[in-house]
């Protein structure tokens, strides 16, 4: 892996260059200066190509936005289509509905038959999950969006750099 990244020294771009890994990057930074990373395609050619710098800290936002996520929810394939299908049937359930219409509701009637629990005592614990979750992934995406406006907003590489850099703790 190459990390392609502009030194600036007194707010100017100095240099820019190709290292390894980022202690290499680090310590290819000397005093007064300040390095960001940039796609090594915008790094080829001066002026270097913000659209391209842009694109790759919307990718790092969405990325980070991704793994803050999954600090809450299980992250395998498949599982937030299953969560979407159990909350879209516990929506829309009623009592008795499940004896009439069994179709409509597989995933809450194979789970409280499994667990030998009432039908609607399904459906409170998974509306009760996602009330809970609902606030944090509405901060999330909001930090992921206004993130991704201001890259889109700044106008050097520190500023997108700047931009891009969200605290997701406060999340």
């Amino acid at each position: 892996m190459t990390i392609a990244f502009a030194v600036y020294r007194d707010g100017a771009i100095h240099r820019v260059a190709n290292v390894p890994d980022y202690p290499t990057m680090l310590a290819s930074t000397g005093p007064g200066e300040v390095s960001y990373e940039i796609p090594a395609a915008s790094a080829i050619f001066f002026p270097i190509d913000l659209a391209k710098v842009r694109a790759f800290y919307h990718a790092r936002i969405d990325a980070a936005a991704g793994e803050e996520r999954s600090k809450y929810i299980t992250d395998v394939p498949g599982q937030a289509q299953t969560y979407q299908r159990k909350e879209d049937e516990a929506r829309r359930w009623t009592e008795g509905d499940e004896a009439a219409h069994p179709e409509l509701y597989p995933f809450m009637i194979a789970e409280a038959e499994m667990r030998a629990v009432p039908i609607d005592q399904v459906r409170d614990e998974i509306l009760a999950q996602v009330n809970a979750l609902a606030p944090l992934a509405a901060m999330i995406e909001a930090k992921r969006i206004c993130a991704k406006r201001a890259v889109d907003a700044a106008e050097d590489i520190p500023g997108i750099a700047g931009a891009a850099a969200v605290d997701w703790e406060a999340a």
